[in-house]
């Protein structure tokens, strides 16, 4: 693995700059310093490295920012692989016990769990044979000269995205992240056409093209080859599809240099991909009454400990997503509604789910009427649970509790992820 990490540093080292290490390190009753969670990523040639900074809280915890040239990168890879050593400038040595693993989400950063970063990226994790976690950990990181933070869960999520409290996998770990900064999607946006925006750097605009094809369930409807005279694309849309997969390449050699998979499902589960729905779409919904994706209702009652809207949140997410229209009756007829605090609803989704559920919320205006629709994608984190009711599933047009067996199939399918040490959605 070694050897594959400095291959690829090979080949795209002169587009970096250097590499940014974000490094979180404890003290557990008094033993050596042991590693919580470490990010390396490689800094653009065209960007500015990050200024160096060290905070030491109480003797116990460091959160170092350090940067590091090329020639510093390869030895602190040395350093893991012929002595498992993790050491840094400025910083304490140290001793980690472990293996690489190629992390296989190279493409569609936007989704990946074990890299944010916005390009197309190799990431590599050197994970621990054996590791030691400790209640210390959510001691509050507290000095007068530096930010303060609940837990040192809460400085590597503010610093570096990852939530590793919940993804307890990741804890202990190494993270390098090797961009490929030629060509990146930047949004795909869907309407009544398609227009796709890319950014390129390290390539000639002019040698990249693309490929699109798209499905109706399993069989190809059409496809379609794009070239790039600048970095929009607009393509006409299929007036039915179920999917579609897009690549981008290089086409001196070939090679496939970011894509993406279109599923749709009512969720936005790739954060670039926007599905733009149209009034007729909308229309469309209501007309074809609820089913197990769409959800009517007249109004927005959370008064009285009725949590109805909030049962189908949850049920939504443990299937496969689904949209709640809040403005329509039961018949089908809009009666209107519009939704002014959304801060307040997502609150209370907070404070009534576990875990918690992100809702997308749009006002829309159908026919000089308001409406509010909820968009709910399929949970990366199942099962998801109503505070003192349990999981909920939705099935047709129900929502109702899960059976022992669907709430067991989906924990099994949970626990095949941890054994392989993966994080959802992996």
């Amino acid at each position: 693995m070694k050897e594959e990490i400095l291959k690829i540093f090979e080949d795209y080292k002169g587009s970096y700059k250097g590499f940014q290490a974000k490094v979180f390190l404890f003290k557990n009753n008094e033993e050596d310093w042991q590693n919580f969670f470490t990010l390396i990523e490689a800094v653009y040639k065209g960007d500015n490295l990050p200024e160096e900074k060290i905070d030491d809280y109480n003797s116990n915890y460091k959160v170092g920012q350090i940067t590091l040239d090329n020639c510093k990168f390869m030895t602190l890879i040395e350093g893991l692989v012929e002595k498992n050593e993790l050491s840094f400038p400025k910083l304490p040595t140290v001793r980690l016990e472990g293996n690489f693993v190629r992390h296989k989400n190279y493409f569609n950063p936007s989704k990946a769990l074990v890299t944010s970063h916005e390009w197309p990226s190799y990431c590599f994790v050197y994970d621990l044979k054996e590791k030691r976690y400790t209640h210390q950990l959510r001691e509050t990181l507290f000095s007068p000269k530096y930010p303060l933070y609940p837990s040192l869960f809460s400085a590597v999520q503010h610093l570096t995205n990852f939530d590793i409290e919940r993804f307890d996998t990741l804890q202990g770990t190494c993270i390098f992240v090797l961009p490929v900064y030629k060509v990146r999607i930047d949004q795909i946006r869907i309407s009544s056409s398609i227009k796709i925006v890319i950014e390129t750097k390290e390539v000639d605009i002019k040698n990249i093209l693309g490929k699109i094809v798209f499905y109706d369930r399993k069989s190809v409807i059409s496809q379609m080859d794009l070239d790039f005279k600048n970095h929009e694309r607009i393509i006409n849309r299929p007036s039915h599809f179920e999917s579609f997969d897009l690549i981008i390449y290089e086409k001196d050699n070939r090679v496939i240099l970011d894509k993406r998979k279109y599923n749709p499902g009512w969720s936005e589960r790739v954060k670039d991909i926007k599905f733009e729905q149209e009034d007729d779409n909308v229309r469309n919904w209501i007309a074809n009454g609820e089913n197990e994706h769409i959800e009517f209702k007249q109004d927005l009652n959370l008064r009285g400990g009725k949590n109805e809207f909030i049962e189908t949140v949850v049920a939504m997410a443990n299937k496969s997503g689904g949209v709640i229209i809040i403005g329509v009756n039961n018949n089908g007829i809009i009666t209107g509604f519009r939704l002014d605090n959304e801060d307040q609803i997502t609150n209370i989704i907070r404070s009534n789910t576990e875990p918690f559920i992100d809702v997308k919320i749009e006002n829309r205006n159908i026919d000089d009427m308001s409406i509010t629709l909820f968009h709910i994608s399929e949970g990366n984190d199942k099962p998801y649970l109503l505070k003192d009711k349990g999981p909920y599933i939705r099935r047709g047009a129900t929502d109702r509790i899960m059976t022992r067996y669907e709430l067991d199939e989906i924990c099994s399918q949970k626990n095949d992820r941890k054994d392989k040490k993966l994080p959802p959605s992996y």
